[in-house]
This record gives C-alpha cells, sequence and structure tokens, in this order.
C-alpha cells in the first residue's frame, strides 16, 4: 500500500519500538502520572519545533537562522530531559504491553492524542489559526532560541511555575540508580521527520467554520500540493457537501482519490462510499467493498475503523463469492488502477508510489484470505 504521512510520529521518534523490561509496578499511580505529564510536556515542545520546521521552512527570510539550527541548538541545550523523556515512556509502554496488548493499545493511542492536542494548541498559540507568516514564525521560535525557556528552567519565569515540576520529575528519572539508556532509545537529534502542518490546517479548519470558503480551499490545495493527504480529503468533503450550486460530485471523487495516492486512508473510505452509491460515477459494489476493507485494514485510529467496518459490512448481502474471489486476487497495482476514473487520469496534486503493489487483496485483508487459495490465475 502506499505509505501514509505521519499524523504525529512520536512513537518511532521516541523509541525504537522494541519495548524492553520496565520497572513501573513499584512506582505510586501519582508518580507514575507525574512522569507521564513531563514526558508528554517535552515531547510535546520537541514535537511543536518539527511542525514548526514543516511550516516554517520556506517563509523564514535568508537572513534569518534557519528553523533547523534553532531546533537543533534546543535538543542540545535539553537531551538529557529529552532522552529521560523517551527512557521512561519507552519503560511506560513496554509495561502496558506486559499487561496486554489491548492495554498497549490503548496508553499508546493515549499518548499519541494528548501529544497531537498539545502540538495543536502550541500551534493555535503561535498563529491564533491564522496561515503562518515570517513574522508568527519567529516570534514562535523566539523561546525555543532562549535558554530561559528550556526545560530546566522554564519554571523560574513569572508565570510558569508550574512547569518547574516536569524538570524535576525528568531528573528523578534519570538519577535512579538503576537508569539506563536502552540500545533501541533513539538519543539523536531528527533532523527530516516527517510531519504535519498542524498550523496550517487549523487555519483552514477556521477558515471552513467561519464560511470562508476561497481561503479554506486555497489553504488545503496548497496543503494537498505538499503532499498532505488530510487536506486532500478534506477538498474532497467540501465539494461533496457544498450547497447544490456548488456542489461537485466529479471534483469530489478526484480529491478523493488525490488523497487516496497521497496514502490517506480515509481518502479511499470516502470512494468506496462514492462507488457504493454511484455518486458523481456509476455505482461499482464490488470495488467500493474491497476500498472499505483495506480502508478497515490500514485505519490509524477507532473511529476510522468502525466507519470503514460499518460500511463493509453494510454491503455483505450485496457482495457475492465471485466479488471476494475477485478482489482477494486483485494486486493493491491493479485495485489502484481500477480506481480510477478518465477524470483522474490528470491528478490534482503528485501522489506517492505504491509500496510493494504486486501483493494481493487477499494477502493484506484477512476478510479475503479465505476467497483465494487455488482460485487466481
Amino acid at each position: 500500500m502506499r505509505p501514509r504521512q505521519l499524523v504525529v510520529g512520536v512513537l518511532l521518534l521516541i523509541t525504537g519500538l522494541q519495548l524492553g523490561a520496565a520497572p513501573v509496578d513499584s512506582l505510586a499511580p501519582a508518580e507514575i502520572e507525574r512522569r507521564n505529564a513531563a514526558a508528554a510536556f517535552v515531547q510535546t515542545q520537541e514535537l511543536t519545533l518539527q511542525m514548526l520546521r514543516a511550516e516554517c521552512g520556506t517563509l523564514m527570510p535568508a537572513e534569518s537562522p534557519r528553523v533547523v539550527s534553532i531546533a537543533r541548538a534546543w535538543f542540545d541545550r535539553n537531551k538529557d530531559d529529552i532522552v529521560s523523556a523517551r527512557v521512561w515512556l519507552d519503560q511506560y509502554l513496554a509495561h502496558a504491553k506486559s499487561i496486554s496488548a489491548e492495554q498497549y493499545q490503548r496508553e499508546s493511542g493515549a499518548l499519541l492524542k494528548a501529544l497531537s492536542n498539545g502540538i495543536i494548541a502550541n500551534a493555535k498559540i503561535h498563529f491564533h489559526r491564522q496561515p503562518p507568516t515570517a513574522e508568527g514564525c519567529a516570534n514562535a521560535l523566539r523561546a525555543y532560541s532562549a535558554p530561559a525557556f528550556d526545560v530546566q528552567n522554564v519554571g523560574n519565569n513569572a508565570g510558569y511555575a508550574q512547569f518547574a515540576e516536569f524538570g524535576k520529575t525528568l531528573r528523578t528519572v534519570r538519577e535512579a540508580a538503576d537508569y539506563a539508556v536502552p540500545p533501541q532509545i533513539n538519543t539523536q537529534f531528527q533532523e527530516n521527520v516527517p510531519f504535519q502542518p498542524f498550523a496550517s490546517l487549523e487555519a483552514a479548519s477556521a477558515a471552513r467554520e467561519r464560511g470562508d470558503q476561497p481561503m479554506m480551499r486555497t489553504l488545503y490545495t496548497r496543503l494537498a500540493e505538499h503532499g498532505e493527504g488530510t487536506a486532500a480529503h478534506a477538498m474532497g468533503l467540501s465539494y461533496l457537501t457544498a450547497d447544490p450550486v456548488s456542489r461537485d460530485y466529479v471534483l469530489a471523487y478526484r480529491w478523493f482519490a488525490a488523497a487516496w495516492s497521497l496514502g490517506n486512508l480515509e481518502g479511499l473510505n470516502a470512494l468506496g462510499v462514492l462507488l457504493r452509491d454511484g455518486v458523481g460515477l456509476p455505482a461499482n459494489t464490488r470495488l467500493a467493498y474491497g476500498a472499505f476493507l483495506l480502508a478497515q485494514q490500514g485505519a490509524r485510529d477507532q473511529a476510522a475503523f468502525d466507519r470503514s467496518q460499518r460500511n463493509a459490512q453494510g454491503m455483505l448481502a450485496r457482495i457475492s463469492d465471485a466479488d471476494r474471489t475477485a478482489l482477494a486476487c486483485m494486486t493493491i497495482k491493479a485495485f489502484d488502477a481500477a480506481l480510477q476514473t478518465p477524470d483522474t487520469a490528470q491528478p490534482l496534486v503528485p501522489g506517492t508510489p505504491i509500496h510493494r503493489g504486486q501483493r494481493t487483496l487477499g494477502q493484506i485483508v484477512p476478510a479475503l484470505a479465505s476467497a483465494q487459495p487455488g482460485a487466481c490465475p
């Protein structure tokens, strides 16, 4: 399938996900909560810098310090706290995994959500839900350039006393007698982590909420042109749900296809809906069912999984054994080609290559696995 752009690439940034032993059982719940809060604070700051790199890299004047230079300097000054946070989160997630796979999924999902919410909150503070500008970027980066606002110092500033606890907690983590940095922990500055432009997405959402369709579409189009599948999906929705005068089902399909071409599986689920209902093109129940199953298989959160699962289950009575076999034998490349229409022959945005496109849906989707043995040519 197409590689999906990271919404929050935090788990790979924090740890290699090899999850070693975790001495979490001996800690009081209040201490675990303090460590989680401190680690989340540090990771949110680091990931906000990654967001600023994505947003501001081409906006800053040539003579200004490069965003990556500011981020690297911040990392170097705060490295002990950053690594301590990563070590703790590795231990905490390992502990959750030792309890059950469900516990691990729950805890890692909560972490991702907390970090995502934290980055979005920072984006709102820095840019006030407006499109990022060079001036806004300079103001946002100023705090990261000042050692007075580093993790161990931030609590000394007026109005920031509550943040002093984070530095103390992380210092406690690394001063423990059994503290060690396992080999799977990434201890280096990450310069080229793919990251979502949260500030621009928030500005586009704000434009949508106030009914500024031209601004919303300008921002989403610009983001999609730079590889943001979420923005392409939002563009599809804007044409699908517009008022009757400006509604355009063909453009909706093209934008959802663009989202899928960028690895956005919500776009694939939306293609399935249009194919199921014959909106903007002839209905194709077989392809629609395949789109729902594939979107369900790659869903990144529970809501997306539930949505595509409901859509797939709602079609069961309309899917024949021949449909199942045909889908099971289809390669990903062939399935992608079948989704294309004359209108999508000229893509709206450059897509990403399909990874291992010769695999069949039967090899990827458990629901189709039993339909293909001996039946494929």
